[in-house]
C-alpha cells in the first residue's frame, strides 16, 4: 500500500468517525418531540463532544489536530468538510434536542462531512 493510500484511509477513517457520531446522535434522537432528563443530557453531551471535535479540527484542518502544513487530501477534503460543518453549527451545546434547529444542525454536520467523504471514497474505494 502506498503512503498516499494509507493517508487516504486515515482521512477517510476520521471523516467516517465524525459522520458516525452525527448518525449516532440522530439515532438516539429518533424523531422524538420530548426527552427525559437522562436522554436530553446524553444528546447534549454527544453534541458538545462533536462540536468541540469539529472546532478543534477546523482550527488546523489536519486529521491529527496539529498545526502543520496540510496534505493534499486534508486540503481538498478534510479541511473543507470540518470547517463548513463547524461554521454551520448555529445552535448552542445546551440547546433543547427536541427543537427542529437542533436536529437540523446535527443532520447538517453529517451532510457537510458526508458529502466530501463520499467524493474521497470514490477516489480511494478501499
Amino acid at each position: 500500500m502506498t503512503t498516499e493510500n494509507q493517508h487516504a484511509l486515515e482521512v477517510i477513517a476520521r471523516m467516517r468517525s465524525l459522520c458516525s457520531q452525527a448518525n449516532d446522535l440522530m439515532a438516539l434522537h429518533a424523531g422524538k418531540s420530548s426527552f427525559n432528563r437522562l436522554e436530553k443530557d446524553e444528546l447534549q453531551q454527544g453534541f458538545r463532544s462533536l462540536k468541540e471535535e469539529l472546532k478543534r479540527y477546523a482550527k488546523t484542518g489536519t486529521i491529527d489536530g496539529k498545526k502543520r502544513d496540510r496534505t493534499e487530501l486534508e486540503e481538498f477534503y478534510f479541511e473543507p468538510a470540518v470547517s463548513t460543518a463547524a461554521a454551520n453549527i448555529l445552535v448552542s451545546v445546551n440547546a433543547d434536542p427536541a427543537s427542529q434547529a437542533w436536529f437540523s444542525c446535527v443532520y447538517g454536520i453529517q451532510t457537510d462531512v458526508g458529502h466530501l467523504l463520499s467524493q474521497l471514497t470514490e477516489q480511494f474505494p478501499n
